[in-house]
């Protein structure tokens, strides 16, 4: 069975797929995701570096200050979407920005991070899993998931 999604910036000078399913999505409500966004919470979704494939432009990259962890964040250098980033700690694997694929109604957040810090307002289904601070990988993410990644 074939998976693919695809996706691009704003404007369509960038536009990229992924090959395959995220290993996991989570939504982080930590009040720097917050900053961030500029909303109440980042999600973020993990594929592994071969499943995702950028189609046309070149994105522009900007290094965040480092206390975030964030290696690298990579944007549209026309219209200043942002298109993915990766990580100093998860290597091997992209985080698209979820906002920018064709169709979004596909997924949904599989946890809720620091969860101390979301807004009041926000309501968290009871069945989605929730902490207050982060998770541990192996505990929360399916099997197959950890398997994909452990494959690499």
């Amino acid at each position: 069975m074939s998976f693919t999604k695809k996706g691009s910036c704003l404007c369509g000078e960038i536009t990229y797929q992924i090959k395959d399913k995220p290993l996991f999505i989570h939504a982080c409500h930590c009040t720097t995701c917050q900053k961030i966004t500029g909303t109440s919470y980042w999600l973020s979704m993990f594929v592994l570096e071969h499943d995702f494939e950028i189609l046309t432009g070149k994105p522009e990259i900007v290094y965040p200050p480092q206390q975030y962890g964030v290696a690298a964040k990579h944007y549209c250098g026309k219209c200043g979407c942002n298109i993915y980033g990766t990580h100093t700690y998860l290597a091997n694997l992209v985080l698209p920005a979820t906002g920018t694929f064709e169709d979004t109604s596909w997924f949904e957040p599989q946890a809720h991070i620091f969860t101390r810090s979301k807004q009041p307002w926000v309501q968290i289904p009871k069945d989605i899993p929730s902490f207050e601070k982060f998770y541990d990988r192996n505990a929360v993410w399916p099997k197959d998931s950890l398997d994909r990644l452990a494959a690499i």
